[in-house]
């Protein structure tokens, strides 16, 4: 018995020296994705272009997430990555040195969506690949790796708001540009895929539209996905803006809590995840309703404990969506010669997510009042509930095959 449970260290060490570069790439992108959202609208002072700038920065990859996906199974993450990397050192370079200003911005948004659709979506596949069937334990693995990236971001931000230095952040990205292009080269060898791998850019979006439409699982990873964009929009750009009004002790706050939610997603790998396909999306759905309980605590309140819980709170559904979203897109892709698409839908899901939240948070800023709060809460509830839905018409769909069969 004591054999069958001792550790495999020389099996840990090969796998460590295979995969340590594409883990590290994967939580360092989380590590950029989160500084350019609180790094977007802070270095922004004109109200109308900031939320389209940051609209366009999440929004603008839905044109090429499924390109990426397609491009990376044929040519490999080392290229792409280069890529990648060397676009976002040049871009941060020019936010840093002061050259992007006015309408210019949504130029420099648009170019890092494409960033993003580069390295977020082929890395998050390839990593899935990887993993075969061990897919739950290998994603709480990935919760590990992304927040990781995230929480070191979350540490820089709030060093940053409470003196008032937003500036410093394109500095960090600089950096993390060049570390892309070192990691890719120690990649494990690039997996090419000619099947199906459109690299049309149009043909591998109509690929993902077309995979989503005949699968109500994919569907239910689409909605599933979308939680993370809207509370990560909420906590690291809306609510900066709203409060820079309130003093630095309310954008430290917002610091703190971004660092506790990070830490509370990692906790919580401990607790969800461990059962079934409806086990772990009926713990989804319940994650969502806590983080938006601590959302609309967040927004309506300026008391710096209150913003910090109330961002704290949406640790839970970040590790639930890491899990859940790739489990039902794998869900949903076996036996797909196309699942490429798969992913490339989710991608495209996350970006129309990316692009619709930050409009409906200027319009509700504009209007003044409870109205951030209020469609803060409306959107909870809106992925929540459409979970909800997709759940029951896919756990009803496999219960009549079941009786079929």
């Amino acid at each position: 018995m004591r054999r069958q449970h001792r550790i495999d260290w020389a099996k840990l060490r090969r796998r460590s020296r295979r995969y340590w570069a594409i883990s590290t790439q994967i939580s360092l992108y989380f590590g950029v994705h989160t500084l350019l959202m609180t790094a977007i609208p802070l270095s922004i002072s004109d109200p109308v272009i900031r939320p389209i700038a940051l609209a366009l920065y999440m929004g603008a990859g839905i044109a090429f997430d499924s390109f990426a996906t397609a491009l990376s199974a044929r040519i490999g993450n080392r290229r792409v990555t280069r890529i990648a990397g060397g676009l976002v050192t040049a871009l941060a370079l020019l936010a840093g040195l002061g050259f992007v200003e006015g309408w210019t911005w949504l130029l420099l948004a648009t170019m890092f969506s494409v960033c993003s659709s580069l390295l977020y979506i082929p890395g998050i596949a390839y990593f899935s690949n990887l993993l075969g069937p061990r897919q739950t334990d290998g994603q709480r693995i990935a919760v590990i790796l992304q927040r990781g990236g995230a929480l070191g971001s979350a540490l820089i931000i709030s060093a940053v708001l409470s003196q008032d230095l937003a500036w410093i952040m394109w500095w960090f990205m600089v950096g993390l540009g060049l570390v892309f292009g070192a990691l890719s080269y120690r990649f494990p060898r690039p997996v090419r895929t000619e099947e199906g791998a459109s690299l049309n850019p149009l043909a591998a979006m109509a690929a993902s539209v077309s995979a989503s439409l005949h699968s109500p699982t994919l569907m239910l990873a689409l909605v599933v996905s979308c939680s993370t964009p809207l509370m990560f929009l909420l906590h690291g750009s809306v609510l900066p803006v709203e409060k820079a009004s309130a003093g630095s002790t309310v954008g430290a706050a917002i610091g703190v809590g971004l660092v506790l939610r990070e830490l509370l997603s990692v906790l919580s790998i401990a607790f969800i995840a461990r059962g079934g396909f409806v086990r772990c999306n009926v713990e989804f759905i319940i994650t969502t309703v806590i983080a938006g309980i601590g959302g609309v605590m967040a927004a309506i309140s300026n008391q710096p404990w209150m913003v910090a819980v109330g961002i704290a709170l949406g640790g839970p559904v970040v590790a639930s969506t890491i899990v859940v979203t790739v489990l039902n897109v794998n869900r949903s892709a076996i036996g797909s010669f196309r699942p490429w698409a798969h992913f490339g839908a989710m991608g495209m899901s996350q970006r129309i997510t990316g692009l619709a939240v930050p409009l409906a948070f200027g319009a509700a800023s504009g209007a003044g009042g409870a109205a951030v709060t209020i469609t803060a809460g409306v959107m909870f509830a809106a992925v929540a509930g459409g979970a909800s839905v997709l759940l029951a018409i896919v756990v009803r769909q496999a219960g009549g095959r079941a009786q079929a069969g």
